[in-house]
């Protein structure tokens, strides 16, 4: 579980998108021409232009350089600046706040612009410049989810227990209902119950929807506090549409933990995950129930998922190592063996692992009109099948309506090659 100090902090008139010092900047060699102006340009090595403004897509993504210029003998180099966001916060989200070039990514609704900001040392004052108009729009998102991880990774934030004092860190991912996940996006947050769980900041401010400092990293999610005993959800809704997704109940109980069980459905259902056999590319997901020795099943609860053997079973969270959440959805890769672990951090560490997970390959069947392969028809190849089997069907016209009663995996040659008619 997550624990979490809550500090205070002060809003500025921009914002500093990764915490960093105010420092000068290394003394530039005997000789070397100063540099008297700073441009914000699309291209390295003085070959861009000012970014006089851009129109983005959600999900959109651009790096920007700052390029130095001496007043006499023009382009010096691409030179290590501050890189400010205005107030308009929300918007964009960027991987650094200092270096010569900045990589920002369209993260929420609205309009803004970045600034460069270099202090030169001894007597000499800021050198600063700012971009033209930045808009991002939203038309391409057409759904959201709430998530457990970043990156469209992670689960979706189901029915899950806390303690007092725990807290959570919620990201709200946006997709587009024909390319799929787009990227997480700036959103307002509420929670159906704030005496019991409050969200925090509820929707971007001064200091963007970060830990409350001038200067924190602003990645679009939210923290979720659990504050007394009781229940509630917590909803986002992403600015600029009219879109939006809740959790599961979050419950926030004084119920001690004694010990987990990982187990395949929600809420204590299904069965612990004990010795089970997959197949390549199959997915499943697992649920940390949580247990109290005298009053049973207390609820799912958060924690750290992690495979031995990542080469054949793929925990799906962000670093790919490891994934967090009350739930975990795994993803079988190829042939081979692994366990799954669950670790969850109250008083103490409680620990669950999941039997041996066996991934074996499919025995394939071949399909051809033509002939040639073990079958020329579709459907005979799923009637001989039994669970499990691989059909791989090759290029050619199949007038036929295939009936399938079994698991099975039927893989096309090519999706422009193979008809059904």
């Amino acid at each position: 579980m997550r624990r979490f100090v809550v500090g205070g902090g002060v809003a500025a008139i921009f914002l500093i998108l990764v915490i960093a010092s105010i420092a000068s900047v290394p003394i530039s060699v005997r000789g070397a021409p100063t540099v008297d102006a700073i441009v914000i340009v699309d291209g390295p090595n003085g070959t861009g232009s000012w970014v006089s403004g851009r129109d983005y897509m959600f999900g959109d993504s651009d790096t920007f350089w700052a390029a130095g210029y001496n007043a006499t003998s023009g382009f010096v180099g691409d030179v290590p600046v501050y890189w400010l966001q205005n107030l308009t916060t929300g918007i964009l989200w960027a991987n650094t706040s200092y270096g010569p070039s900045v990589r920002v990514h369209a993260a929420g609704f609205g309009t803004t612009w970045l600034e460069v900001l270099d202090y030169l040392g001894g007597n000499r004052t800021y050198l600063a410049n700012i971009t033209g108009r930045i808009h991002v729009s939203v038309d391409n998102v057409d759904s959201v989810v709430v998530r457990s991880d970043r990156g469209g990774m992670g689960t979706w934030v189901g029915p899950t227990t806390y303690e007092v004092g725990d807290y959570d860190k919620f990201y709200a991912a946006a997709y587009n209902d024909t390319t799929g996940f787009l990227g997480d996006i700036f959103s307002n947050w509420a929670s159906s119950n704030a005496s019991v769980g409050y969200v925090y900041p509820a929707s971007p401010y001064p200091g963007g929807q970060c830990d409350g400092t001038t200067g924190a990293i602003c990645y679009p999610s939210v923290y979720f506090y659990a504050r007394a005993i009781g229940f509630t959800y917590v909803t986002a809704e992403p600015i600029g549409t009219t879109l939006s997704n809740t959790t599961g109940k979050l419950t926030v109980t004084a119920v001690a933990i004694d010990y987990l069980q990982i187990r395949d459905a929600p809420n204590g259902g299904g069965t612990v995950l004990g010795d089970r056999t997959y197949y390549p590319r199959e997915q499943d997901t697992f649920y940390a129930a949580s247990y109290n020795r005298t009053s049973g099943f207390r609820g799912d609860v958060t924690g750290y998922w992690t495979s031995d053997n990542p080469a054949v079973c793929e925990v799906r969270g962000f670093d790919h190592s490891t994934a967090y959440g009350s739930s975990l959805q795994l993803l079988l890769k190829s042939r081979g063996t692994c366990r799954v672990t669950v670790n969850v951090f109250f008083l103490r560490v409680f620990t669950s692992t999941t039997g041996t997970l066996t991934v074996q390959n499919r025995t394939l069947l071949t399909v051809d009109d033509s002939g040639g392969a073990d079958f020329t028809r579709i459907q005979d190849a799923v009637d001989f099948a039994g669970d499990g089997y691989a059909i791989l069907v090759y290029a050619g016209t199949y007038p036929e309506h295939v009936v399938v009663r079994k698991q099975v995996e039927i893989l096309g040659e090519s999706r422009d090659s193979v008809f059904l008619d």
